[in-house]
């Protein structure tokens, strides 16, 4: 973006971004063990896609491998498959984003194995909301914003991850505080 600020390392930080012309110093790290950070002078938001890898999904990945996240842990956000009909489905989360509680809602074509989780961005389970077999119709459960050991989650983005026998889906949620 043609409005990008500077920001310079300082001590044991390090420099990660620069601007397209590599004049301006926008983005620095740091990597002290257990306790890393980055910062930039810009908002993921307003950046403008490149091509190749130049891309903001490739800054995110840079960034998650860098606190030790894998991004696209096999776990992914995609539509229902429409083509058969009836067919197994997860409804849009209602309300999202969830300060507390979530309604979820999903229907199932015949009777099948069920697994219902939320899960965090790096793919790590957070709260198994259902698994066991389920007849024919649609059902509906509230996510308290817990996770399995009864604890609040922090604000963040999380993914319900619903499958069947013959059918898996993943949607985002978004937890706010």
């Amino acid at each position: 973006n043609s409005w990008m600020d500077h920001i310079s390392p300082t001590g044991t930080g390090f420099l990660v971004f620069v601007d397209g012309n590599n004049a301006y110093d926008c983005g620095v790290a740091n990597d002290a063990g257990t306790y890393r950070t980055v910062g930039t002078s810009f908002e993921l938001g307003l950046l403008t896609d490149g091509s190749g890898v130049s891309t903001r999904a490739a800054l995110l990945d840079s960034i998650m491998k860098f606190f030790g996240c894998q991004v696209n842990p096999g776990v992914r956000e995609t539509d229902a498959d429409r083509t058969k009909q009836p067919y197994d489905r997860l409804f849009a989360v209602y309300p999202n984003p969830s300060f507390q509680k979530a309604a979820i809602t999903y229907s199932i074509a015949s009777t099948t194995e069920v697994r219902l989780s939320i899960v965090d961005v790096c793919g790590r389970s957070v709260c198994s909301l259902f698994s066991g077999k389920r007849d024919p119709g649609q059902y509906s459960l509230i996510w308290d914003g817990c996770d399995n050991q009864g604890k609040r989650v922090s604000a963040g983005v999380y993914f319900i991850a619903f499958s069947t026998a013959d059918h898996a889906t993943v949607q985002k949620i978004i937890k706010v505080r």
